[in-house]
């Protein structure tokens, strides 16, 4: 990632970026957000198809949370690619509802590459939420910095990657409590080499 432009909202009602048209790309920015407002929204109805989001850190700055850091709506983002973002806190106790979220009217977003450390007793409840059909989730990573076992500077990441049964996920690593970090899919079809630290194995 990298941190070339830094962008903080001080005020409500704006979001950081609000992608409304086809074939925009946002990268190279370090976010903060402000209370119960997401960094990035891809809002319903625009048609916003063919975008793509990489190499930025979302940095969650408020325990006052609503929604998610990335949120995606209506088919916002079909054939689409998010990659290589950083997606972390920088307050305690927070709660986030996710770090992407994809609804399920988008089409092949692919969500790959990105990094997802979540401690200082925050909590996400599904850090991949990614409904969009005939999408690809691969090679994340996703840490709860120790989890209840270290304290005040644990965290806490419910599900790592949530998808429909047409969706593939592969390569994806997770430090978290066994079966914390993948839901949904298909049986025998939708997950491949993947690996969660606390036994070794892939599931």
């Amino acid at each position: 990632c990298t941190n070339a432009a830094r962008l903080q909202q001080i005020t409500s009602g704006k979001y950081i970026f609000s992608v409304e048209k086809d074939a925009i790309e946002i990268a190279g920015f370090y976010m903060k957000n402000y209370p119960n407002y997401a960094h990035i929204v891809v809002p319903t109805g625009n048609s916003a198809w063919g975008n793509i989001i990489h190499h930025n850190y979302f940095v969650g700055r408020s325990n006052t949370t609503s929604e998610g850091m990335l949120v995606c709506t209506g088919d916002g983002m079909s054939y689409s690619r998010i990659e290589n973002n950083w997606f972390t806190e920088q307050v305690s106790s927070a709660t986030y509802a996710s770090c992407i979220s994809v609804a399920s009217s988008a089409v092949t977003c692919d969500i790959t590459g990105n990094y997802f450390t979540i401690g200082d007793s925050c909590a996400v409840d599904v850090a991949i939420l990614n409904m969009a059909c005939k999408s690809i989730i691969a090679d994340n990573y996703f840490s709860e910095c120790g989890g209840d076992g270290a304290g005040a500077t644990g965290g806490t990441i419910t599900i790592g990657i949530n998808m429909i049964g047409t969706n593939a996920a592969i390569n994806n690593r997770g430090a978290v409590g066994t079966a914390q970090l993948l839901n949904g899919g298909t049986a025998d079809h939708s997950f491949c080499i993947t690996y969660l630290c606390t036994n070794d194995k892939t599931q």
